[in-house]
């Protein structure tokens, strides 16, 4: 049996239309403001297209543009952080999001009636003969959208570094024209209501121009996200296992491979990133195709190359995949340890083995006080003296291929180690040894310097995760893992070949394979090592879940183990001698998954928005958290509950101080219509006449500046989830704005 025998074929059907159902769900939930970190990659993108335009031209622009300086000039922006996301950021900004752009002027020449557009850069569009259509202002209230909005068409006539010239019709109306294109900021009604987000803006008329910038820009996660759970989804079929243990009692039933799949999905705060863009869910997606990959490259020789190309493409994501090797070595030690295949022979005098082992320990711990690395070389080498030696499986071939292949794409899919490459390889892994920490609150302590508590990402997963699914990984990790009895193996094992004994037909009691047991370790130890990695004292904590999210489709697969097992347990007179269910039986399975995820998926719904914001009823959920001085948000992404406020009382042209809301994200707002266009972005309360503020336990002196140069103390206006303040606007007194007048 192989993955394209004929008997796979409903379970691809079914990975395909988890993907497709998947990707609809992330695409049409877009609606949540724009995060710290996305507001830098928004920019960093649209810099790194800049450059693949000069390469797309050839001739001299290229051969410029691969010059070292400019190189270096291009791809230092972020260089903490590897390119492949911004590159497929990028990609998709331009080939699938309407760019909207103010009209600067209107005016005749030679008879020609022309139309001058403006900020404008090298990879937004707008080429000569293109055709572009003039939309009317947008105004408050109305929602973000080129919709009926259009009022006449044109073709670019004049392209330079950062306007366009668009010649109209030779009957076009500029008189009329003018008269509608008035210039964003505050209408003539007392209620505001026909305030104008923007002036008149062209859009060039492409097919393909289906979404706006940021969604176009965050749709590269979307995809990786519907992927990830197409793959639990095989993963938990065990799409990816050879044909005995395919076939074998490890497989999870249809519903419960559901219940793992969507209930990815159905966690508030990886729902929240798979919208984001950024990286996390990605790496998480590469990180788990990688890893299913190797375990079956272990011994099918055909899939090791795939799998050194997905770590590969993991290395081209995130700091991350540098960290994957280890608990891959870690798990092909441990199996085969617990396989018994690792062969410690040692001397049968007692005097020699405990006079060499001690005489071994006290040589290197001298020597490890001047070097460890000496104390372990003299501890291996006595150790070998006195006769003790440890004999392993054969290495696997995947390990020498993801050596070779990963650090290979690592390079090539990153100019900047084009040059410098070792200077510009060691400072990115130094950025990260190093990385800053950003304060957390943790029951109301704020944590600000390391060590950290170890309790913190175990904490923050158990009181985050919904119930139900949290319940079901419990009841996985008692099925799955929990002692049958203890085996002291013989000193003295006989060797075998590593692809021998892999897949040998020996089940176990409960009928596993040997596959099917290196699996289940394999997704224990893949489920543990990302909590326990940022646990670590000295690990830097500074973004929540999103850094130990690679553990949860483990977590997810396990869990759905779990509830796999009560069905059993609870339904076993409704299965045959050979283990399958009845009609029945299977009609339970299906409403014991919907069970789980539907308590799940409501409290996604009610916080998709703000999925930081999310706290289970273990801690009180989300008023509770609040009460216990947990962490309520991150990165500002609340701001746009906001902007319609800030939009109908904003003075015009006034500036606005948006807290965590970086620059990036204020531009962003403006091009999407969502933020009026006459507002100017402010770093810091002084002079500004709108403020918004983010409720964060350790960010209070921002709100108390606010406070302090407004001389107000309340709100203008807030917005609060489940009664939980997520979001203040504070609105400069009019005496105020007046003895602080506008830059």
């Amino acid at each position: 049996m192989s993955l394209h025998q004929p008997s796979r074929g409903p379970d691809l059907l079914m990975a395909a239309v988890l993907f497709c159902t998947a990707l609809f769900l992330i695409v049409r939930t877009n609606d949540m403001g724009f995060m710290r970190d996305e507001a830098f990659y928004f920019g960093h993108a649209e810099t790194y297209q800049n450059w693949f335009v000069r390469i797309e031209k050839g001739g001299e622009d290229r051969s410029k543009a691969l010059r070292r300086t400019e190189i270096l000039d291009t791809w230092h922006h972020n260089s903490e952080h590897p390119p492949l996301d911004k590159i497929l950021f990028g990609y998709s900004w331009r080939a699938l999001g309407r760019k909207l752009r103010p009209v600067n002027r209107m005016r005749e020449a030679r008879g020609d009636k022309l139309v001058d557009i403006g900020e404008l850069g090298p990879a937004h569009g707008f080429a000569v003969d293109a055709q572009v259509a003039i939309l009317s202002p947008q105004v408050v209230g109305e929602p973000a959208s080129p919709q009926r909005r259009h009022l006449v068409v044109g073709t670019v006539v004049e392209r330079g570094d950062r306007s366009a010239t668009v010649r109209l019709a030779a009957d076009a109306d500029l008189a009329k024209l003018r008269a509608v294109c008035l210039s964003a900021g505050p209408g003539e009604a007392d209620d505001g209501s026909r305030n104008r987000r923007t002036g008149c803006e062209a859009v060039e008329r492409r097919l393909f121009y289906v979404m706006s910038e940021s969604a176009a820009m965050r749709f590269p996660g979307a995809v990786f996200g519907a992927l990830l759970v197409a793959l639990i989804y095989l993963a938990g079929r065990l799409a990816f296992a050879g044909p005995m243990t395919a076939g074998g009692p490890g497989q999870l039933q249809r519903p419960f491979a559901l219940l793992a799949a969507v209930g990815y999905l159905c966690l508030p705060q990886p729902f929240w990133h798979a919208h984001l863009c950024t990286f996390d869910t990605t790496i998480v997606a590469l990180l788990f195709a990688t890893t299913v990959v190797w375990h079956r490259a272990l011994v099918a020789r055909g899939w090791i190359w795939l799998a050194a190309v997905l770590w590969g493409l993991a290395l081209l994501t995130k700091h991350n995949a540098l960290f994957l090797p280890l608990p891959l070595i870690l798990h092909w030690l441990v199996h085969a340890a617990l396989e018994r295949r690792i062969v410690l022979y040692w001397p049968a005098a007692p005097r020699r083995l405990l006079g060499g082992v001690a005489a071994s320990v006290a040589v290197a711990v001298a020597l490890a006080l001047v070097h460890p690395l000496l104390g372990l070389a003299a501890l291996w080498i006595g150790l070998a003296a006195t006769g003790i030696t440890l004999e392993l499986p054969a290495v696997p071939g995947v390990f020498f291929a993801m050596l070779a292949a990963g650090p290979a794409l690592l390079v090539a899919g990153w100019p900047l180690l084009w040059v410098d490459t070792f200077d510009n390889l060691l400072r990115w892994i130094e950025f990260h040894l190093h990385h800053e920490h950003y304060m957390q609150v943790w029951f109301g302590k704020v944590l600000a310097y390391p060590p950290f508590p170890p309790q913190f990402a175990w904490g923050m997963t158990a009181l985050t995760w919904p119930l139900p699914l949290l319940a079901a990984v419990l009841a996985g990790l008692v099925a799955l893992y929990m002692p049958r009895g203890l085996r002291v193996p013989p000193p003295v094992l006989q060797v075998e070949r590593f692809d021998a004994w892999l897949f040998a037909d020996r089940p176990d009691a409960l009928g596993h394979t040997p596959e099917q047991r290196s699996w289940q370790r394999l997704l224990l130890l893949s489920a543990v090592w990302p909590i326990a990695l940022i646990s670590m004292p000295g690990t830097p904590i500074f973004g929540g879940t999103k850094h130990w999210m690679p553990a949860f489709p483990f977590l997810l697969l396990i869990g759905a183990h779990g509830a796999q097992a009560v069905w059993r347990t609870v339904l076993w007179r409704q299965h045959d001698v050979l283990g399958e269910p009845n009609g029945r039986a299977r009609w339970a399975a299906w409403a014991l998954s919907l069970l789980l995820l539907a308590p799940a998926a409501l409290d996604t719904r009610a916080t998709y928005k703000h999925g930081a914001a999310y706290y289970n009823d273990l801690v009180g959920g989300i008023p509770g958290a609040a009460e216990r001085g947990m962490q309520r948000q991150f990165w500002g992404g609340s701001t746009r509950e906001g902007l319609e406020n800030v939009n109908r009382v904003a003075p015009a042209n006034g500036l606005v101080y948006m807290h965590k809301s970086a620059w990036g994200a204020f531009e962003m707002y403006q091009r999407e219509g969502w933020l009026r266009r006459d507002l100017r972005y402010s770093g810091s309360p002084d002079g500004s006449a709108v403020a918004f503020y983010h409720h964060q336990k350790d960010h209070d002196d921002y709100q108390t500046d606010v406070m302090r140069d407004y001389r107000h103390f309340a709100p203008d206006w807030h917005y609060a989830l489940d009664g939980v303040p997520i979001l203040s606007v504070h609105r400069r007194p009019v005496a105020s704005r007046a003895a602080a007048p506008l830059r």
